[in-house]
């Protein structure tokens, strides 16, 4: 495999936050105590991780709901926490009021589970929590204090929001993925701001084209699935060897698609666009073409899939130019016509449900026939 090293890419990188990428759903920026983040331990080689990786933890039994985890994760090298979308995760709901959350970190490789406890709207996760032997290491998730790295011995919640169904962690909350013993000299890696949305709340998918030019002068052509809501898309196999990962792109001008950087491809490997100097941009800008229907990547950037093995050199194993999507209208009307009303519900601000004759400050949750729903405050 062939490495290709950014010598100038990285020096802007570090410096561009990542948490202030606009999010497709209500994800809180990064708190201001991550803005300077503890030191990880070097990783080891993911590649030979990979085939070492014990077989799948048998899930426990219960009620399975599915949900799509957006996040903060760490990616090796890279100062700022960058942003991971759309990682489907089941959830087991037990009847003994247990709760089988997947572990977030390097899910391919540790599939095991992290264990909480339900009370109403509340799922409370308890100390430190193994999440798996990977060849001679075992793997913990613990909070983490940003400061100095150690491991917290205290419960984090995530809470449901009533009105939209999403589970997620508060502002304050940075879990981290320590290897053999809970020390800070241990901590692997982190993470922060997990939100949990409900499969139902996203649209059917279609399928759309890529054509590009590779770092070996290939021609590529692979298909997309791209889900469509209202401020803009999923996109699912942007790049060849991250075909499962999803990122986000925001809808711009004249029917333009923005696709920032810094988005999490794979276990520490951010997609990034560059110019032709490898200097890296905050976003990729799609061009949209209204007659023939395709959205091109502006001349003279690249998109990379970037990445470190020692926390200082980055390199890239493709280099995607001449990129174009086809069969993407740049159209949204058809994301928001024909969404028949099925059903209309009220809370109050703590979440409980009220009449449509309640008097006050609501909250007001519309769901539609496609399995998508909205949610506004307004005064009655």
């Amino acid at each position: 495999m062939r490495k290709i090293l950014l010598l100038a890419a990285v020096m802007i990188s570090l410096c561009l936050p990542a948490q202030n990428i606009t999010r497709l759903v209500d994800v809180k920026r990064v708190s201001e105590s991550f803005r300077t983040l503890p030191i990880c331990s070097p990783r080891t080689d993911m590649m030979s991780v990979k085939a070492q990786a014990d077989k799948p933890a048998k899930a426990p039994a219960g009620d399975v709901e599915t949900f799509y985890l957006e996040y903060y994760d760490r990616v090796y090298g890279f100062e700022n926490l960058c942003v991971r979308s759309h990682v489907k995760s089941d959830f087991i709901f037990g009847n003994d009021g247990k709760v089988y959350i997947p572990n977030m970190f390097f899910m391919s490789q540790l599939p095991g589970y992290i264990e909480g406890t339900l009370s109403g709207n509340t799922i409370t996760v308890s100390g430190a929590h193994n999440a798996g032997t990977v060849g001679e290491n075992t793997y913990y998730v613990s909070q983490v204090d940003p400061e100095t790295g150690s491991p917290k011995n205290e419960a984090f919640t995530l809470t449901k929001d009533p009105a939209t169904g999403i589970w997620k962690t508060d502002g304050n909350t940075l879990l981290g993925l320590y290897v053999d013993e809970l020390i800070p000299e241990n901590l692997y890696s982190y993470c922060a701001m997990l939100n949990y949305l409900p499969a139902g709340a996203f649209p059917a998918s279609v399928q759309c084209r890529l054509t590009a030019v590779d770092n070996y002068d290939r021609n590529i052509s692979k298909t997309l699935e791209v889900i469509k809501v209202e401020d803009g898309y999923y996109i699912k196999g942007l790049m060849r060897g991250y075909d499962d990962s999803w990122v986000v792109g925001l809808y711009g001008e004249n029917g333009d698609i923005k696709i920032p950087s810094y988005q999490v491809l794979g276990d520490d490997v951010a997609a990034v666009f560059v110019d032709e100097l490898n200097y890296n941009q905050p976003e990729g800008l799609f061009v949209y073409d209204a007659e023939a229907d395709t959205h091109s990547l502006q001349d003279n950037i690249s998109l990379m899939d970037m990445y470190s093995d020692n926390g200082t050199d980055f390199y890239a194993t493709q280099v995607y130019a001449r990129m174009t999507i086809s069969g993407l209208s740049a159209d949204i009307s058809d994301v928001k016509a024909d969404r028949k009303i099925v059903g209309t519900e009220y809370f109050d601000l703590s979440g409980r449900r009220v009449s449509d004759a309640y008097k006050g400050l609501i909250i007001r949750v519309t769901r539609y026939a496609d399995g998508t729903s909205s949610a506004e405050k307004i005064m009655k």
